[in-house]
């Protein structure tokens, strides 16, 4: 296509419109109070006070007067009577059994040690006769299979339960419902078993 566009605008003037205005007056409320102008010099009036005077009539005047005061009062207590209620307690009858009584002894009173009397404070004729009856007790075939552990002197005769040794103490075992009696105790000892052999004899 050969042809050409063209676009043409047209323009006008327009004259603005004409202002119009409406003119009005303000008359706002202003309130003027005029002050009272005493000058330059201040005048203060001090108070006009009169003394107060107590008016009481004759008649009262030489009266007692009556003050009252609130009291308080109480009065008699009223006793009043209720019967209680008939009610029936019913409790097993208590009863305590009767305590064990053990008759016990303290341990060191069951328990003694002793010490072998030397045998050079023992004479001849005794220590001969304590070793016959120890062997005796023993029942061994040969004097050779017994030794003498000691001779005990003041024990408690018939009351020994058991002996044991403790070094160089023997500890004997006393039968608390046995009656003792004062005798010597010749211990020995069995080579073959180790079991001490005792024999008692009456001091």
């Amino acid at each position: 296509m050969g042809g050409e566009l063209d676009f043409a605008v047209e323009l006008h003037e327009i004259a603005p419109p004409a202002v119009t205005g409406v003119a009005a007056v303000l008359e706002p409320l202003v309130v003027v109070e005029e002050l009272f102008d005493d000058g330059d010099e201040v005048l203060v009036l001090e108070p006009d006070i009169w003394e107060s005077v107590d008016v009481v009539p004759v008649a009262l005047a030489d009266a007692p007067f009556v003050i009252r005061s609130p009291s308080v009062r109480l009065d008699r207590a009223e006793l009043r009577t209720m019967s209680l209620l008939e009610t029936t307690c019913v409790a097993p009858v208590a009863r305590i059994a009767p305590p064990a009584i053990l008759a016990q002894r303290p341990a060191p009173i069951d328990v003694m040690r002793r010490r072998p009397t030397p045998p050079g404070a023992v004479s001849k004729t005794d220590l001969r006769s304590h070793l016959l009856a120890l062997f005796k007790a023993s029942r061994c075939a040969s004097p050779s299979d017994l030794a003498l552990v000691g001779i005990y002197h003041r024990v408690p005769g018939g009351a020994i339960g058991s002996v044991a040794m403790d070094a160089e103490s023997l500890v004997i075992r006393l039968a608390p419902e046995r009656r003792a009696r004062p005798a010597t105790l010749i211990v020995g000892r069995v080579k073959a078993s180790e079991k001490l052999v005792t024999v008692e004899i009456s001091a």
